[in-house]
């Protein structure tokens, strides 16, 4: 967990990757790109943006930290309830 990426970074390597995706699927380079990262619920493809998928990373490692009652989780927690909420 100790790389970060900045947004443009993803929007870079997204581009290579979309470009990879049609090409696997036999699709036109410029095939739209909301019909590939769209859910299926819409009819569309649903393949999964890096953004998304670094998201859903994050948050797993934070659950299982959290389930094992690391330290990390602890730090974590403490923080969290903590933090101001408004509404």
């Amino acid at each position: 967990m100790g790389t970060t990426y900045e947004v443009d970074d993803l929007k870079s390597l997204e581009r290579i990757l979309s470009r990879l995706y049609c090409h696997a699927l036999g699709l036109i380079e410029h095939f739209p790109r909301v019909v590939l990262y769209d859910p299926v619920y819409l009819s569309r493809m649903s393949i999964l943006s890096l953004q998304t998928m670094l998201t859903t990373i994050w948050l797993d490692y934070f659950f299982f930290h959290n389930r094992q009652g690391t330290q990390v989780g602890i730090k974590v927690e403490i923080s969290l309830t903590n933090l101001p909420i408004e509404t």
